[in-house]
Formats: structure tokens, C-alpha cells, sequence
């Protein structure tokens, strides 16, 4: 099963439409939370699943109440247990989300610089647009796999 792709620019007013509804949302339940967009959508240019990523940031102190607040109000979406990160997914206006709620502390989860680098070079957008062409006809599983590189690859060298 091959991964479908979208133009950002086709899907943006949507896509923020519904990420302003999640911001609300989040903010209602966790007020003291950062909550970024992290995905293809928050990068002008990309190619896109059509889906939303944001990560919502809390101290580690508050991390079990806004995980609790969280699993109340989305589905919990299982992934590799780490420890202060849970992830939940859910569909507004017909577009998918996922969440993922991590602590300011947490040093691996790096998706919120890896926006900030490619949205400071576009030839490194237009470069992981072409891998995830390439990938978009292996199963999501491998998708991801070659995307993975691609972002470790930028990481390392520019952070």
C-alpha cells in the first residue's frame, strides 16, 4: 500500500483551521502548555500525508495531569513506550491529528528544530519532498523508515 501525498499550499487553510480548534482545545485543558505545530503542514513547500503534528510541552511536574487531561479528551495512539512522551491521534473536518505530549526537558525529541531548519532552507525542503516521492510507493512502515533518515541526517548536520 503506497503513502499518498499532498501539496501543503492545497490543504493550508483547512489544516490551520483545525489546528487553531486543537490550540483551543489544548489550551482549555493544559493552559500552561507550548503547543507547536511540528508537521509538513507547519513547513510552506512540502509535501504532506494531508495529516496534523503538534506537540504539546509541559514541565515535568505537570506531565501526569496533562496526560491525564489528554487521554479524557483524545484517543491514545500506541507508540514506543518513553518515558514523560504519550501520543494520541483523532480527526477534525475530516483531517487526521496526532499529538504528542513531551516535557521542555525532553532531549530527543528534536521535531520542533527540524521544522525550524527546513523552514530556514528551502533546497532541504525540496530535498525531503523528493525522498518522500520516492518512499510514498513503500508500505507506511518503510515510509517512515526513510523519512527517519532523512531528519537525522539534517539534525546532524545542522544542529
Amino acid at each position: 500500500m503506497s503513502v499518498s501525498l499532498v501539496h501543503e499550499k492545497d490543504i493550508r487553510i483547512e489544516s490551520q483551521n483545525v489546528m487553531r480548534a486543537l490550540t483551543g482545545e489544548i489550551t482549555s485543558l493544559i493552559p500552561m502548555a507550548i503547543i507547536e505545530e511540528i508537521g509538513s503542514t507547519a513547513i510552506p513547500g512540502s509535501l504532506t500525508k494531508g495529516d496534523i503534528d503538534l506537540v504539546v510541552l509541559v514541565k515535568k511536574t505537570e506531565f501526569s495531569d496533562a496526560k491525564r487531561s489528554l487521554s479524557e479528551a483524545y484517543e491514545w495512539n500506541e507508540m514506543e513506550d518513553i518515558e514523560y512522551f504519550s501520543s494520541y491521534k483523532g480527526v477534525r473536518s475530516g483531517i487526521e491529528f496526532g499529538i504528542q505530549l513531551s516535557t521542555n526537558e525532553l532531549q530527543n525529541f528534536r521535531f520542533i528544530e527540524f521544522r525550524d531548519i527546513l523552514n530556514a532552507n528551502p533546497d532541504l525542503v525540496a530535498q525531503y519532498n523528493a525522498i518522500k516521492q520516492e518512499a510514498a510507493e513503500f508500505t507506511m512502515d518503510s515510509y517512515r523508515i526513510v523519512k527517519n533518515e532523512f531528519i537525522e541526517s539534517v539534525l546532524a548536520h545542522y544542529a
